[in-house]
């Protein structure tokens, strides 16, 4: 699994985490983890996952359980 694209733009905290988003997105080839504020409307942290070949679901899943 190689990380790339590993962006913070923001310190994040646990402290009011009620107007935070996170999204997921999920394909073949890898994944992308994105937390929102949803108050100043910007991206606060941005990593995306690519796998070294493309994965069948139960090979992603596995990747979705070490990188969460």
């Amino acid at each position: 699994m190689d990380l790339t694209d590993m962006v913070e733009t923001k310190t994040t905290s646990n402290k009011n985490t009620n107007n935070k988003k996170l999204s997921i997105q999920i394909n073949l080839n890898g994944l992308s983890f994105c937390i929102l504020d949803q108050t100043a409307n910007e991206v606060i942290y941005l990593k995306k996952i690519d796998f070294e070949k493309q994965l069948d679901p139960i090979r992603i899943l596995s990747r979705i359980e070490q990188a969460y």
